[in-house]
């Protein structure tokens, strides 16, 4: 059957030699494989150069998926950029582990105060209960049920419709969610964002081509088209 659709995941020697920084390597591929290409089947290698440096990308799926195989002849072939699960457990782990090296040390005073950390300092004025208090703000306890609580209900499963699913990855986990790309704005989807994050400040970036998407009332519908999946990666400021 004719191709109609593709994805190709980024080996980590591609990553490793600056596969993120390419622009448009979604264009060049498509234009590549219709060109260079008679077949293209699942788990096949496709290369691409750029000023000297190869690039080899696996192919993980295709549409129609029923025999596993497209044909690539007088065809217009959409290239989705998959991700890599080595390279996304890599990032995922170094996330976890810049969280853990952050902590300031601290020192145990004879008379069971601490000096420096987060814990009661010889400086502070505060009483400790003033301080368990603070900790203990049910708005801080609340927000993140909060945040849940301010986005718009799902779309129904059945609707098919200005629909398209946006996974978000965060130091917290990943989530994906469904929306409608007409009622919904950017707004909302940096609010599911929240829930995926513990940063306070933070963009969205798109991973081929990189571009940043900042918060604003804007409908998805400017970003991202019916149908797409999309993959947004949480980076904080």
């Amino acid at each position: 059957p004719k191709a109609k659709a593709c994805t190709l995941v980024p080996t980590m020697d591609a990553i490793r030699s600056g596969f993120f920084n390419l622009k448009n390597i979604k264009l060049v591929m498509e234009q590549s494989l219709i060109r260079t290409r008679a077949t293209l089947s699942v788990g096949d290698t496709v290369t691409t150069w750029h000023r000297g440096v190869e690039f080899s990308l696996t192919v993980e799926s295709v549409t129609p998926a029923e025999f596993a195989a497209v044909s690539c002849i007088n065809t217009d072939m959409e290239v989705e950029i998959g991700a890599n699960a080595e390279y996304e457990a890599h990032q995922q782990q170094q996330q976890q582990q810049s969280q853990e090296i952050k902590p300031e040390s601290s020192t145990l005073l004879s008379g069971g105060k601490i000096l420096g950390g987060n814990g009661y300092k010889l400086s502070d004025t505060k009483s400790n209960n003033e301080k368990s208090e603070t900790t203990a703000n049910p708005a801080v306890a609340e927000e993140e049920t909060t945040e849940l609580l301010s986005l718009k209900p799902e779309p129904l499963a059945d609707q098919t419709e200005n629909i398209c699913t946006i996974q978000i990855r965060g130091d917290k986990g990943s989530g994906r969610r469904r929306f409608d790309i007409q009622k919904s704005t950017v707004e909302d989807i940096f609010t599911f964002a929240r829930t995926m994050t513990s940063a306070h400040r933070f963009q969205l970036v798109t991973r081929f081509p990189r571009s940043v998407i900042s918060e604003s009332n804007n409908p998805i519908v400017k970003l991202f088209a019916q149908g797409s999946q999309e993959v947004l990666m949480v980076e904080k400021l």
